[in-house]
């Protein structure tokens, strides 16, 4: 307060710190807060907008003694999931970010605006997350699968320096590549390609940290089968697991009392699908399906069956 000739204190009505950078702060900021004397202090509002964080306070609550001053700190918090890696943050202020009651002093409209230091969002990686992954695969025939290391909400770490390594943990047959079962981490991903497993069954796959700091992350089962050839499954046997093997959305479907394969899952308000796959040899001259559907609904556009 400058102490003019009113002999009144500045009452705060208003502080907005504004982004300095193209980003958008709703992306990236969750709360904020200002503190006086190392004590939170309580607006009325605190609105995060993409380009400012705007405190509203009651009259009386921050004022500016007459011909004094006040330090205030503040401080965000960010999201907890969706944050990008090394994404810059810094904020001003200038004649614009304040406002006062008309009961006290006004702000000056003639500083320049104050810049703050720039920060970045540092996001530092404590586990591995699989985030693509083959359901089944066929014997020696290559497949891939990446993997992302990432802190405990998901955010990505591109910074993370150093090795992975994919391994069997699950399964009696020899996993293979042909480069190597370890990858480095390069934008915070590590991606295997051409890699291939001998042996029909089930298996797990394990991607491990070489510096065993990362938690270490596993793959759903795999079903490694042999195409049929030819391929016939009329479900009398009373499952889909085996003679031939069906993989996909196994928990939604069902065989019936008549020996019918059935979907069995609840209705979903979103967009989704289940589906059941297997492989087949095909032959090479001409090619013959049959198949038996039955569908107990009406289909529409979002409600259909596909068969392919």
């Amino acid at each position: 307060d400058a102490g003019t000739s009113d002999g009144l204190p500045t009452k705060v009505s208003v502080i907005s710190i504004k982004n300095n950078l193209p980003n958008n702060w709703q992306n990236i900021i969750k709360g904020a807060g200002i503190k006086l004397n190392n004590s939170l202090l309580t607006p009325t509002q605190t609105v995060i907008n993409q380009n400012s964080i705007t405190f509203e306070f009651a009259e009386g609550t921050l004022s500016v003694p007459n011909q004094g001053n006040l330090t205030l700190d503040f401080s965000v918090y960010l999201k907890d999931s969706g944050l990008i890696d090394q994404t810059p943050i810094q904020c001003f202020v200038d004649p614009t970010s304040f406002d006062s009651y008309l009961t006290g002093s006004a702000f000056s409209l003639s500083f320049p605006p104050i810049i703050s230091n720039l920060f970045t969002v540092e996001v530092v990686a404590t586990k591995i997350n699989i985030v693509q992954q083959p359901s089944l695969i066929l014997p020696t025939i290559p497949f891939s699968l990446q993997a992302e290391v990432t802190d405990v909400n998901g955010n990505r770490d591109i910074t993370y320096s150093g090795n992975l390594t994919l391994q069997l943990s699950l399964g009696t047959g020899q996993l293979s590549t042909s480069g190597s079962l370890i990858q480095p981490v390069s934008n915070g991903i590590s991606l295997w390609n051409n890699v291939t497993y001998n042996q029909t069954e089930i298996i797990q796959l394990s991607v491990v940290d070489n510096n065993t700091v990362l938690q270490p992350a596993y793959s759903n089962f795999i079903y490694c089968v042999s195409p049929s050839n030819p391929l016939i499954d009329n479900f009398n046997d009373g499952n889909f697991s085996q003679n031939p093997t069906w993989v996909g959305n196994t928990g939604d479907f069902i065989i019936n009392t008549s020996y019918q394969l059935e979907l069995n899952t609840v209705v979903s308000g979103s967009t989704n699908y289940a589906y059941l796959t297997t492989p087949v040899k095909l032959a090479d001259d001409s090619i013959e399906w049959q198949v038996w559907i039955k569908l107990a609904i009406i289909p529409s556009s979002n409600n259909n069956v596909k068969y392919y």
